[in-house]
């Protein structure tokens, strides 16, 4: 039997399910980065920009413009220079607080609190995508947010194949860290051969990262490695139309 402060989160992973069956025709490569961070907004962007590409970073709008773990947090101009651009912003509460406790009234204040810090009086601005603070999720939360976004991103390790949970994407660290060149070489060569989609997420983008962080050079040899396997590289947004209606 599993221990009763696991058992929760196991639950949501097997329960609840959104399952969509996957029509992509190509892999699908999809880099994230939460909380985020300036250095995600500037240099992890400008590597993906560079590839042609856009990433989804999600946002917690308690935290812009101030120092979390000593680590700067990207300011809402910076938040609009992306949106510009052409990347995805997604939803990570407005506190970054582990709605895994809250109840549905507590998730609906931090659900509202984080679109109106986003939306700005915009009435082209809204999240389509969401982010477990933490990771941390509950059987409750996960049916709330499944009915309030087209996606849920987790930190359960894995690749979608043939099936994916909307309500529980998987990911992988892109941590310096965690993985290196050759697991992510590894990582791609499992991807290539399912035809799946993996979700990278990361944090910080620096020359010497926090723990929860990458180098840009890391990020640079797995955006190319994917390219140059011949998978898209996309935001959660655009992927989940690629993954669940096929097309190129």
């Amino acid at each position: 039997m599993l221990p009763k402060r696991t058992l929760g989160p196991w639950l949501a992973t097997k329960m609840s399910r959104h399952n969509v069956s996957m029509r992509n025709q190509a892999p699908v490569v999809t880099f994230t980065f939460d909380d985020f961070p300036e250095s995600a907004a500037t240099v992890g962007a400008r590597i993906l920009l560079d590839h042609g590409a856009h990433g989804t970073f999600y946002m917690a709008g308690g935290l812009l413009g101030r120092a979390l773990e000593g680590v700067r947090i990207a300011s809402p101009e910076q938040v609009d220079e992306l949106w510009q651009a052409g990347h995805e912003i997604g939803c990570h509460t407005f506190s970054h607080v582990g709605i895994d406790q809250l109840g549905s009234a507590g998730i609906e204040e931090e659900l509202e609190a984080n679109r109106a810090s986003f939306s700005n009086g915009r009435h082209d601005r809204r999240f389509i995508s969401f982010s477990y603070p933490f990771g941390l999720m509950s059987l409750a939360a996960k049916r709330v947010l499944s009915t309030r976004f087209a996606s849920c991103r987790s930190i359960v390790p894995g690749i979608h194949a043939g099936k994916v949970d909307l309500a529980c994407l998987r990911a992988i660290r892109l941590y310096d860290t965690q993985i290196d060149r050759a697991q992510i070489d590894r990582c791609m060569d499992r991807l290539l051969h399912c035809n799946g989609w993996v979700i990278f997420y990361t944090h910080d983008v620096v020359d010497r990262p926090t723990r929860f962080g990458c180098s840009p050079a890391l990020l640079e040899y797995a955006v190319g490695r994917a390219q140059n396997l011949g998978a898209d590289v996309l935001t959660v947004r655009n992927a989940i139309g690629r993954v669940a209606f096929g097309g190129s």
